[in-house]
């Protein structure tokens, strides 16, 4: 069942909603939903193998996936994954799987925004040090 909080914006709202219909169709489960002022940007979906905390993105940077520090704390207080969707369709072949592990011992925080108020700081780590999402799911391949 899905918590969502209020405050949507027209951006993030889109690909986290579909991102939570996916999940559904996908038979897992939508665990929660966590949003801010700008909306809703990360969802807790549970798997087979474990809770995956995602976020999504419009498109991959430098083959690096890069998550909001506090999602990959949030990830690694609870021993939890943290998964990534690029795109706007969000099969389960456009995402990506990490340990929160990997992420907060060997991820690199950048800071982002160019507005001083919109300043966050990000977690990247390199795509190779995932695994892809429908791999996890059906135990075929785990991340390290």
């Amino acid at each position: 069942m899905m918590n969502s909080q209020s405050g949507n914006n027209g951006n993030d709202k889109s690909r986290i909603r579909i991102l939570c219909r996916r999940a559904e169709k996908w038979d897992l489960v939508v665990e929660s939903t966590y949003s801010n002022n700008r909306g809703l940007y990360c969802v807790k979906i549970g798997t087979p193998h474990g809770s995956v905390y995602c976020i999504t993105k419009s498109y991959q940077y430098k083959n690096l996936a890069s998550f909001p520090k506090n999602v990959v704390q949030r990830a690694y207080s609870r021993s939890s994954s943290l998964g990534i969707f690029f795109g706007d369709d969000l099969y389960m072949g456009d995402g990506y799987v990490f340990t929160s592990d990997t992420v907060h011992d060997y991820g690199i925080e950048n800071r982002g925004g160019s507005d001083k108020d919109d300043r966050k700081i990000w977690v990247d780590i390199g795509l190779e040090d995932g695994v892809n999402f429908g791999d996890f799911v059906t135990g075929r391949e785990f991340p390290e």
